[in-house]
C-alpha cells in the first residue's frame, strides 16, 4: 500500500492525463514509476554507487519502497553510521532533481564529478545542521540555558523586545513584548 506518488513520475503524469510517455526520460527502458526512479533505474543505480549506497542495505529491493524510504530516511538501521538518514535523503533529492534536469533539457547542469558533488552537499548540510545545534543527540532533546541580557540601543533610539512559548503543539501559547528607550525607561509592555 503506502502513501500515494507525490512525485509526478511520467507514468503518473500519463496516469493524470497530462503526458503520453510513461518512459524513463534517463534509462529509456521501462515505465517511469517512483519505484524506478528510486530503485531501479541504471542513472539512479550509478548515482547511489557513487556514495555507497549500496542495494544490499535494508533488503533494498525487497522492502516496500515506503518502508524503505522511511526506515533509511529516520536511521532506524544499527548497520549505517549516524549520518546516514541525511545522506541518503540528500541522495534521493538529486536523484529526483537531475531526473527533472534530464526532463527539461538541463543535462549540462548535471555534474560530471557525483560522487564529489553529493559528498560537498553531504558536508555542507552536516555543516548548516552544526552551526545552527539542530541535529539533536540520538535518544531525546537537550535542554539548553542560555543568558539574555538587554543591550541599549544607539542614543535616541527605542529597542523593542519580544518573544514567545507554546505548550504543545497545537497547545497553549503566549506572546509579549517590551520597549525600552537608549536609557532604559520602560515605554510599553503587553503580552498575549
Amino acid at each position: 500500500a503506502g502513501a500515494p506518488n507525490r512525485a509526478p513520475t511520467n507514468a503518473d503524469r500519463v496516469r493524470m492525463n497530462m503526458g503520453n510517455d510513461p518512459t524513463c526520460p534517463r534509462c529509456l527502458e521501462v515505465e517511469e514509476t517512483l519505484e524506478h526512479l528510486l530503485r531501479s533505474c541504471s542513472a539512479s543505480k550509478f548515482i547511489r554507487s557513487q556514495v555507497g549506497i549500496q542495494a544490499g542495505i535494508n533488503s533494498f529491493y525487497t522492502t516496500p519502497l515506503y518502508e524503505l524510504l522511511e526506515s533509511n530516511a529516520a536511521n532506524k538501521s544499527p548497520d549505517v553510521h549516524s549520518d546516514w538518514a541525511l545522506e541518503f535523503s540528500i541522495t534521493c533529492w538529486w536523484i529526483w532533481k537531475w531526473r527533472n534536469y534530464v526532463v527539461f533539457g538541463r543535462n549540462n547542469e548535471i555534474p560530471s564529478d557525483i560522487h564529489s558533488f553529493l559528498q560537498s552537499q553531504f558536508t555542507a548540510t552536516k555543516m548548516a545542521f552544526d552551526r545552527f545545534d539542530l541535529l539533536l543527540p540520538r535518544g531525546g532533546q537537550v535542554t539548553r540555558e542560555v543568558s539574555i541580557r538587554w543591550s541599549p540601543p544607539p542614543s535616541r533610539w527605542i529597542t523593542l523586545n519580544t518573544d514567545r512559548s507554546s505548550k504543545c503543539n497545537p497547545g497553549i501559547a503566549v506572546s509579549g513584548g517590551i520597549s525600552r528607550d537608549d536609557r532604559g525607561k520602560l515605554l510599553s509592555a503587553c503580552y498575549k
